[in-house]
């Protein structure tokens, strides 16, 4: 039953709409880097892809939107300092 096609593809949906939002947000940093003239862009990846995982766990598994994507999470600012 994990496997069932309609299952999979409300997986994929939701995989899909959090990557945009990082997508989206990696844009909007390199539009607003792109403003201020700069050769360069700084990201700490490891921090961006736990948000990214934490808001597709929590719409996947427990339907609760963490937003992590778009706003630093207490969750992952306590995990990243262990």
């Amino acid at each position: 039953p994990a496997f069932h096609a309609a299952y999979l593809e409300a997986m994929v949906k939701v995989f899909s709409e959090c990557t945009m939002r990082a997508v989206n947000k990696f844009e909007a940093t390199l539009v607003e880097a792109g403003k201020r003239q700069s050769d360069y862009v700084e990201a700490d990846m490891e921090q961006e892809y736990s948000s990214l995982a934490l808001d597709v766990i929590g719409l996947s598994v427990f339907n609760y939107d963490f937003e992590c994507v778009n706003k630093m999470s207490p969750v992952i600012q306590v995990s990243l300092s262990c």
